[in-house]
């Protein structure tokens, strides 16, 4: 399935795909498409994954060398230019270079943000549940990503292909058509070694709902073990086998 990149489509769909177990969400600005991708790929074809995580996890050491040392926390600007520019230069760190610099921008990126929600928990200013320090991330975790923004020029090739910066072309098996051009796209490792493209897209909530069909019907689901979910009008969806250990199903 070639994706659409006519720019004016519409999430109207709030339902799991069975593709993968997707979720869209309806009538919101903002919304997640997912595809599966064909191909198994090794380590050694995604570096960005480790570079995120190594990225990650050296400026979590830096903010807490700072505050051991009691010293203010440093900025996000020299954290760039330390863990990344100059990391590239040395014999450890040398094969950051191989890794898309969005990607790895992005991961500093995503410590700031784990520190800001975390301090924002502990003054009260953060609505929900409270938020634990940011923890260094495992090359043992059994879900890792890396995220390409804009600026880091991927594209869907017109073959359909997700053509990704310092990766190249890889197949996709696309679980729905694009309904508008993505602002981003998040490349997922799962538990179970699959790879999943998550795109992030704009739409109009004012389209979405004209876009959405005319009816009056209404449904009650009911959530069980037996059964993943009963609908009230007899449809039944099963529950899968669970992965305990993985927290994953297949």
């Amino acid at each position: 399935m070639t994706p659409v990149r006519d720019g004016d489509g519409s999430f109207t769909c709030s339902r799991w795909w069975r593709a993968g177990l997707i979720r869209t969400i309806a009538a919101c600005s903002f919304g997640t498409v997912s595809a599966c991708t064909r191909n198994r790929a090794n380590a050694s074809r995604w570096p960005g994954r480790s570079g995120a995580r190594v990225v990650f996890n050296d400026a979590v050491r830096a903010r807490e060398d700072a505050r051991r040392a009691g010293r203010s926390f440093p900025k996000a600007a020299e954290l760039s230019k330390r863990l990344i520019t100059q990391a590239k230069r040395t014999a450890e760190r040398a094969w950051l270079g191989e890794v898309s610099a969005v990607v790895l921008q992005q991961s500093l990126r995503d410590a700031e943000s784990a520190y800001r929600n975390f301090f924002a928990s502990l003054q009260g200013e953060r609505k929900g549940s409270g938020m634990g320090a940011p923890r260094f991330k495992s090359r043992k975790d059994a879900r890792q990503s890396i995220r390409f923004t804009a600026n880091a020029r991927w594209s869907i090739t017109s073959a359909g292909r997700l053509n990704l910066p310092k990766i190249g072309e890889v197949r996709v098996m696309w679980s729905r058509t694009l309904p508008a051009v993505p602002s981003s796209v998040t490349v997922i490792k799962d538990a179970a070694g699959r790879y999943f493209a998550s795109f992030v897209i704009d739409t109009d909530p004012a389209t979405d709902l004209e876009r959405m069909p005319d009816s009056d019907a209404s449904v009650g689901i009911d959530l069980g073990l037996t059964h993943f979910a009963v609908l009230s009008d007899g449809t039944t969806w099963s529950a899968g086998k669970t992965r305990i250990r993985s927290g994953t199903t297949r």
